[in-house]
């Protein structure tokens, strides 16, 4: 697991828009674990075998996609139950002490 604590000059870079691949490479150092990330493009030189989407990002594109019309609403629908019922699944498991 990653965490990282937010620091006045962290927070500065951030909200000024710093957010490019070489301010994450310096912050994660030597950090080798799963990633999990928004889709920002800062992120794909990260390990692809190492990178994994936040569930929350993955599911509110869903929901965009869900509203469209004809057959990309409907596929975007069906998308949208599957993941959340993976996230309904892995989280019963992380409570129940699964892992």
């Amino acid at each position: 697991m990653f965490s990282m604590r937010v620091t006045r000059t962290l927070s500065h870079r951030i909200f000024s828009g710093y957010l490019g691949w070489c301010f994450f490479k310096e912050l994660l150092g030597t950090f080798d674990g799963i990633l999990v990330t928004n889709h920002h493009g800062a992120y794909n030189d990260y390990a692809a075998d190492k990178h994994q989407y936040c569930w929350t990002y993955i599911i509110r594109n869903l929901e965009k996609i869900a509203q469209r019309h004809g057959r990309a609403g409907e596929d975007g629908q069906k998308l949208l139950r599957i993941a959340s019922a993976m996230v309904v699944v892995t989280t019963s498991a992380d409570i129940k002490g699964f892992q």
